[in-house]
């Protein structure tokens, strides 16, 4: 996981400044969008598309764990 990370945050910059700004879950899943939407832009071939989602989402399940949003 810490690889998938680095890779994302080459092309993305900090994840984790990202989802600290975002105050519910349904915010976060817009950012993930648009994280996608970059990494899909950056056109590299390290990562497939689907883990970054499956990352991101475990990120954001973490962060908003104990949330109803």
């Amino acid at each position: 996981m810490e690889n998938i990370e680095k890779i994302i945050k080459s092309y993305c910059g900090s994840l984790e400044d990202r989802f600290d700004a975002c105050k519910d879950k349904k915010v976060a899943e817009l950012l993930k969008e648009r994280i996608c939407w970059e990494f899909k832009q950056a056109n590299q071939k390290t990562l497939k598309l689907s883990d970054v989602k499956l990352y991101l989402d475990d990120l954001i399940n973490n962060k908003f764990l104990n949330s109803r949003n």
